[in-house]
């Protein structure tokens, strides 16, 4: 299970209903294994409108789409090796 989260977190707005998000790995010694997913969990702060995306260990990036438009949302990635997942960014 990582002990930490992935680093350099940033969104960008792509549409009204679209985002780019993308992260760094964390330090090799942070892993405790090789990453096998990433969660990228998403929920509306004015609206009840909510995801989990699961992407390759590999990926470092990705798109959400299909979004609410022109909401705000918060976005956290977290990681997981075949035991179980880290602590969510």
């Amino acid at each position: 299970v990582p002990n930490t989260y992935p680093s350099d977190i940033n969104v960008t707005t792509l549409t009204s209903t679209s985002i780019y998000i993308s992260w760094q790995p964390m330090p090799l010694f942070e892993r405790n294994g090789i990453i096998t997913v990433y969660n990228i969990s998403y929920h509306s702060l004015q609206r009840n409108h909510n995801g989990i995306i699961q992407v390759d260990g590999s990926t470092l990036s990705n798109v959400l789409s299909n979004l609410l438009p022109y909401t705000t949302y918060n976005v956290t990635v977290r990681a997981s090796t075949s035991v179980g997942f880290g602590p969510t960014s």
